[in-house]
């Protein structure tokens, strides 16, 4: 090396000393030297590939979790009672009764909200087709002028006590036995005593499908718990007029109230062929509180869908 070099290399040494010994002014702002980062050095990995699905590998799918059912208010309505509430929601009438235990069974209002439990599975009990048996006659269908379709049957309660809430499924098949249409059939009232009889009915309404059979399965047949929810009446018939189509009959129903205000009266006649078929239903019903008698005349007229009348009987209920 040359003294010339060494002199050169000795400058440049001696500048770096003096340069990190003195302060930087003020005024400027010290150089911060960016780090430098390692080098990274790549991972090959393998890339996933999508595969058909295979009907014969062993997989199975996991179902949602659905929401559980909770209680809800019910509100009474007319005509409605704590066995036909449990029935519509699936209930027994002693679940419905453990859920409401200040309700009295006797003496639902219009308007009142009771609990309908669900939700633990205990009360989701499906309902028994016909918890008391009843003998159901094969259903008589009438068409109607305007293209509808009566359907009434009689259920004859064997049992030695009183039921109550008869209900009926009234079902038009096709030849090869398919459904085409359903309807609910009613009784005109809804107490019918022991080893007596009630007539139930469905209306289809236009245009019912050509039908080859009907078919009938009584729903619901529950037995008078208390009968005090029900008051005694007593029909006394006074005039009855036959015609071959239609009926008027005329009479007075008797109340035994005791010291009970009716609140409900219904009175129903039922037209009859030679045969003993029911062809005609007719009733007439008053929710008014009635307190200053016990004797209620009426008029009803009732009509054959059919065959000519050959009786007309008249049937009566009354609540306090």
């Amino acid at each position: 090396m040359t003294r010339r070099q060494v002199f050169f290399y000795i400058s440049i040494i001696f500048t770096i000393l003096l340069g990190s010994s003195c302060a930087a002014p003020p005024s400027e702002q010290a150089t911060v030297s960016t780090p430098t980062l390692p080098a990274i050095t790549p991972y090959n990995t393998s890339t996933p590939t999508t595969s058909s699905y295979n009907a014969e590998d062993n997989i199975q799918a996991t179902s949602l979790p659905q929401p559980s059912a909770t209680p809800f208010l019910y509100q009474i309505q007319k005509d409605d009672t704590l066995s036909v509430i449990a029935y519509r929601h699936s209930l027994t009438l002693d679940d419905l009764l453990a859920a409401n235990p200040g309700i009295d069974p006797n003496f639902l209002s219009i308007g009142t909200k009771i609990i309908i439990p669900m939700g633990d599975g205990n009360h989701a009990i499906p309902p028994t087709p016909t918890p008391f048996s009843a003998e159901v006659n094969q259903p008589r269908c009438y068409p109607t002028s305007d293209g509808g379709l009566w359907c009434i049957a009689l259920v004859n309660n064997g049992e030695s006590h009183a039921l109550e809430n008869i209900t009926a499924s009234i079902t038009l098949l096709s030849a090869s036995g398919d459904l085409l249409a359903q309807g609910t059939a009613l009784p005109p009232i809804n107490k019918v005593g022991a080893e007596s009889s009630i007539v139930v009915a469905a209306f289809f309404p236009e245009p019912v499908p050509p039908y080859q059979s009907v078919h009938i399965q009584l729903l619901t047949a529950l037995p008078i718990i208390d009968e005090t929810r029900y008051l005694e009446t007593k029909t006394q018939l006074e005039e009855n007029i036959l015609d071959s189509n239609s009926a008027i009959v005329r009479g007075t129903v008797e109340i035994s109230t005791g010291e009970s205000s009716v609140q409900h009266l219904i009175v129903a006649a039922i037209a009859y062929d030679q045969d003993g078929n029911p062809i005609g239903i007719r009733k007439w019903s008053t929710t008014m509180e009635i307190t200053d008698q016990t004797r209620f005349p009426f008029e009803i007229s009732v009509f054959s869908l059919g065959p000519p009348i050959f009786e007309v009987e008249i049937i009566s209920e009354a609540r306090p």
